[in-house]
């Protein structure tokens, strides 16, 4: 999947609004009143959606909706493109999923299984494994690194709440994984994201601090699912993704932050995910290095989907609309960067974003 095009002199796009309510907490308030002031003013607007749960995985979606992790990010880069090369001049991006009320324990687990007689946490199980002999990494080197990265996420996470999964949730579930290393999805999601051109947020008037979309870069394999583990476990398209977004952006992330002077939200739904990403970007080499950078520097601003629990689809959705209100805040980083893992790692993205003076 390769989105991005070469853009000869690109036009600045920005995130105007974002907005979420999770378990019934928060407002789209100020999103549902600018979507309208936008039609009053004459703009021209598009509306993007992140399938939910209950959409099939294997059906095929119109041209306006995404699905996967990587989705929020590849919706992201369509908007982006969309509103270079076309007559538009707002995008809205929305994703809704009620995986808590909406559906019964049974009918969640039925829906989550994407690989007939392979359970999520056993695919990536056989992803991890791949990518350990690649490494060469031995069981108990990803344990350590497995444990390490909980801990990351949970010193964020106790900045708003100090509760831990329950005993039961750190026993293991397959060889490598505990309970507490995959993705909990139990939660009510609703979000929305507007983006807009330059021209559209002089319209709008908007009081809020601009962010930028410096950079976006969505890749994908030849091959997918479990037929495609040897490839996805190389992770050369994250390393694509990576670099491409950040040699669009014209910004040094890596210096960035390990200078602390820039956020990151990893995708965190299995431990290889992260851990691919560290290698794959060139923040690490070997496991010391990793290790290192995983017990100085936070990985996520959210807690990770662990901790803060990941709506199915959504969860980078959900980091675009935390990191917008991260850069609300007086004392705010100036850049911060999204990574998005989609299916069983076959789609990869990577966008930064900033606040307009960066």
């Amino acid at each position: 999947m390769q989105l991005e095009k070469k853009l000869d002199m690109p036009r600045a796009i920005y995130l105007l609004a974002a907005e979420q309510i999770i378990d019934g907490q928060g407002s789209l308030e100020v999103i549902n009143n600018l979507e309208k002031k936008a039609k009053l003013q004459g703009l021209h607007c598009l509306a993007y959606t992140i399938a939910p749960l209950s959409t099939d995985w294997d059906a095929l979606l119109p041209s306006n909706a995404f699905r996967s992790g990587n989705g929020p990010l590849e919706a992201l880069a369509q908007a982006y493109q969309h509103l270079q090369t076309h007559p538009l001049d707002v995008i809205t991006i929305s994703g809704k999923d009620n995986l808590k009320t909406g559906y019964s324990r049974q009918q969640r687990h039925k829906l989550m299984e994407i690989y007939p007689g392979t359970s999520l946490p056993e695919a990536y199980t056989r992803l991890a494994n791949d990518w350990c002999r690649i490494h060469q990494f031995d069981k108990t080197t990803f344990i350590k690194l497995r444990d390490s990265l909980f801990k990351n996420y949970y010193q964020t996470y106790a900045i708003t709440s100090n509760l831990l999964p329950e005993k039961k949730w750190f026993e293991l579930v397959t060889t490598l994984f505990r309970g507490v290393d995959c993705a909990n999805p139990v939660m009510d999601y609703d979000g929305k994201v507007v983006v807009a051109t330059a021209q559209a947020v002089a319209k709008l008037n908007l009081a809020q601090r601009l962010v930028e979309i410096k950079g976006i870069s969505v890749q994908k394999t030849k091959s997918s699912g479990l037929a495609g583990l040897s490839e996805i476990a190389g992770y050369k398209h994250l390393q694509r993704a990576f670099l491409n977004t950040c040699q669009q952006a014209k910004i040094n992330f890596i210096e960035q932050f390990k200078n602390h002077q820039a956020y990151l939200e990893v995708y965190t739904c299995f431990p290889v995910v992260p851990l691919a990403f560290l290698f794959a970007s060139g923040m690490a080499a070997d496991s010391a290095a990793c290790e290192a950078i995983i017990k100085q520097y936070p990985l996520t601003f959210t807690g990770g989907m662990n901790l803060a629990k990941g709506p199915w689809n959504n969860p980078v959705l959900r980091a675009m609309i935390t990191l917008y209100k991260k850069f609300q805040q007086a004392d705010a980083l100036l850049i911060g960067g999204i990574h998005g893992n989609g299916g069983l790692g076959e789609k990869q993205g990577f966008a930064l974003l900033g606040v307009e003076s960066c």
